[in-house]
């Protein structure tokens, strides 16, 4: 349960198990090098986890724990913690001053930054630098520059690139070998433009800012391990002060493909954070020894302590009562059947102790939760609560919505209401179960809302269904808002707004019978792949897989459970598997995806068969992207129909899209992708379109020389070349490029020169 309130009139009943836990952590951080890292408290909501955290915090003052305005740091309440280095950065602000020696101030005197603020000026002050400077120092840069530093970030926010160890899109750029046509079939080794990694890479090196920096090269390619040993050092000082206890709270909501393998891969198994007195406690529903990962660092280091709370005893109970000054042996009785010794209710019975009415108690736990209401006033409350429990926050637009549809008259109507609808929502966000959620809404605690959510589901499914389905619609009716709806789709996956209508749009589709789910779902994963912004349909995933174990989730349909089941290798690492032939990858690459999505080489082909079955199924940038990316899975034969058929669909994309992003398709993805298919005709003609865009696009004009290098056309590629560096006088490819096309020609003395000239400018990645 999340109340963080932590009233000193709420009782604490004593466990044994719960005592030697603590007393483990306390000789943990005594004896570091000889005992476990991570405390984790696990189990099902209401049994004491967070009852636990706040006796942790009240019994050990000599502890620096991080501790916010709302109390612990916990996942879905805490802003700010949703990637890795916003969550080291959270913590780190939250725990500095607790160590800063206010004397040093008072003499006017400041302290020198700590590893962590160091290394985290250091990487944003360079971002800063590549995004606002040209590479020889000058202030202004171009939208290919902005965009590659846009790029290096997002990765960055998306837990430190975990597709690092791949080496990119083999389509996207790299060395093209090819057969030259006409010619006496000598291949040539012809470099197309480099690819966004490649070019990332290129850009760091000559930057004035950070080409003379190897460290800060370094930095900036890698940030997460880098950040990450920057944090644990500057931890690894405070702790020789007072021991350091990090809490994670309702650790399920946390982000498994970031901040989870983050947590296991980095922090703990490549920092050396075990030998100081800094220790995690992690609270949440499941038990992380049931994962595969840290299965396996648990049998190598043994790092965790696991403590499983159940609920109270009848002495247990009977104790708590008789704290809270209930000691009528009737009413003990009728408490410890309702309650079973659930913590969290016999909180509530204390809570509201004044209004409760024992006489009221049924096995029904929802209507426990309102039975300090009147009772003519009870099934309207439970009902009002049953429907919020649908949402996963709400405000009070979207409870006067969901009041009107039902037409749901509010409990104890207040005299000074606007509306009943305005009625309703003062009075759920004055319940005890109700607490506030980010962004300004509120949400029921995640105790009250499984109660009030089963009990809808178990006692009406078809207002279960409808609440969800209407929910489904109020969300996608908010993300197709006239200011949104204008606005090409690249650009709405853009938009804060967009995203965080359509994510819930998504989530509560899956609780609906709408026929077309399947298709809107896959639709929405191949657009959010190919824009790189997976986590559109990873938050919803996240957030399911948080409330239930997904195969086991009680209010999903067994079809749409097997559909999330079959397709989420896709939705959390779509990059990598639809792009790209996964059976193509060198071996260390497929062991990576497979540990980190903890499953078998058979369910990634389901999963992209199933995202690539039928394209025609799909409109609009979907379909493009299905087509694009079936012509990377099919065999050779049948690479020339998907990729015209993705030409078609481009075509019709350039009604609706930016000029920028379709300079870029035809560029990158149908210039490339018919370029390594040897459709070297269909390829100059992709990267005209690309130029009829952008005649300033260096990339497009070397890649085309690079085709008609490969037609034999060493003039018109030559040619071309020299356009090429018109733009970029100093471009590597065209250089040597044009240095190739020279030699095939006989002119040496030329091709020697620019030979030269692509070695003295070479960037880090040409070996």
């Amino acid at each position: 349960m999340l109340a963080y309130d932590f009233m000193p009139q709420q009782p604490y009943v004593s466990r044994p198990e719960a005592e030697e836990f603590l007393a483990a952590l306390d000789i943990a951080l005594k004896s570091p090098t000889d005992n476990p890292v991570v405390f984790h408290v696990w189990g099902i909501g209401g049994v004491g986890k967070s009852t636990l955290l706040k006796k942790l915090v009240e019994d050990r003052p000599n502890f620096a724990i991080p501790l916010n305005n709302k109390n612990l740091i916990a996942f879905g309440q805490t802003e700010g913690i949703n990637t890795p280095v916003a969550l080291m950065r959270k913590l780190h602000g939250l725990l500095e001053p607790q160590f800063l020696n206010p004397s040093w101030f008072g003499r006017g005197l400041r302290s020198k930054p700590d590893p962590f603020t160091e290394c985290y000026t250091q990487y944003f002050d360079a971002i800063h630098q590549l995004q606002d400077e040209a590479p020889n120092g000058n202030i202004g840069t171009s939208a290919e520059q902005v965009g590659l530093v846009k790029s290096l970030l997002k990765g960055l926010v998306q837990g430190g690139g975990a597709l690092a160890t791949i080496s990119g899109n083999p389509v996207a750029g790299g060395v093209l070998t090819t057969a030259s046509q006409g010619t006496d079939a000598v291949v040539d080794s012809v470099s197309l433009a480099l690819s966004e990694k490649d070019r990332i890479q290129s850009l760091i090196a000559s930057h004035k800012a950070t080409r003379a920096r190897r460290d800060l090269q370094e930095l900036l390619l890698e940030p997460l391990p880098k950040l990450t040993q920057a944090f644990v050092k500057s931890l690894s000082q405070w702790s020789t002060q007072k021991p350091i206890v990090l809490v994670l709270d309702t650790y399920e909501k946390a982000e498994l493909v970031t901040i989870d393998t983050w947590l296991w891969r980095t922090l703990l198994s490549n920092t050396n954070i075990w030998q100081y007195s800094i220790r995690l406690v992690i609270a949440g529903r499941y038990n992380l020894l049931k994962r595969q990962d840290w299965a396996t660092v648990q049998q190598n280091n043994e790092i965790i302590k696991l403590y499983g709370p159940d609920t109270f005893t009848q002495t247990q109970t009977e104790e708590y009562l008789a704290k809270i000054h209930i000691t009528d042996p009737a009413k003990v009785d009728r408490i410890v059947r309702v309650t079973k010794g659930w913590p969290y209710y016999l909180n509530k019975i204390r809570e509201n102790q004044k209004s409760i009415d024992p006489e009221a108690f049924t096995q029904d736990l929802a209507t426990f939760l309102v039975n300090h209401l009147p009772s003519a006033d009870r099934a309207t409350g439970k009902r009002l609560a049953q429907i919020a429990a649908c949402c996963r926050w709400f405000d009070n637009r979207l409870i006067e919505f969901l009041v009107q549809q039902f037409k749901l008259l509010p409990p104890l109507l207040r005299d000074d209401a606007a509306s009943d609808q305005s009625a309703c929502f003062t009075w759920l966000k004055e319940q005890t179960f109700v607490e506030p959620s980010l962004g300004g809404g509120f949400r029921l605690d995640d105790v009250a809302r499984d109660v009030f959510w089963a009990s809808l589901w178990q006692e009406d499914r078809p207002t279960f269904e409808r609440t969800h389905d209407l929910l489904a619609r109020y969300f996608k009716a908010q993300s197709d808002h006239p200011e949104l709806a204008g606005m090409p789709i690249s650009e709405k996956y853009e938009n804060d707004d967009w995203r965080e209508h359509r994510g819930e749009y998504l989530y509560h589709l899956l609780f609906t019978r709408q026929a077309n789910l399947q298709t809107v779902w896959l639709s929405h994963l191949l657009e959010a792949t190919y824009l790189r912004q997976p986590e559109l349909v990873q938050a919803p995933l996240q957030t399911m897989t948080a409330e239930y174990e997904l195969i086991e989730y009680p209010y999903l349909s067994f079809k749409a459970r097997k559909f999330l089941d079959d397709i989420w290798p896709a939705i959390e690492y779509g990059q990598a598997i639809l792009e790209e032939n996964f059976l193509n990858y060198p071996i260390r690459s497929k062991k990576f995806i497979l540990e980190s999505l903890w499953c078998d080489q058979t369910a990634i082909i389901q999963a992209v068969e199933i995202c690539l079955n039928n394209p025609t199924q799909f409109e609009g940038l979907a379909q493009f992207a299905a087509l694009l990316y079936t012509s990377k899975q099919c065999t050779e034969a049948q690479k020339p129909q998907f990729l015209q058929q993705a030409k078609a669909q481009a075509k019709q994309l350039a009604v609706v899209e930016t000029s920028e992003f379709m300079a870029d398709l035809w560029l990158y993805k149908l210039g490339n992708s018919f370029n390594y298919a040897g459709l070297l005709e269909e390829a100059v003609a992709a990267y005209d379109m690309a130029l009829a865009i952008n005649p300033e696009k260096y990339e497009a004009l070397n890649n085309k020389g690079c085709v008609l290098h490969g037609l034999g056309r060493y003039e018109d590629a030559i040619s071309i070349y020299k356009k090429a560096l018109n733009i970029k006088p100093h471009g590597h490819d065209s250089l040597y490029n044009k240095g190739i096309a020279l030699g095939y020609l006989g002119r040496y003395q030329e091709a020697i020169a620019a030979y030269d000239d692509a070695l003295f400018i070479k960037p880090n990645n040409y070996k």
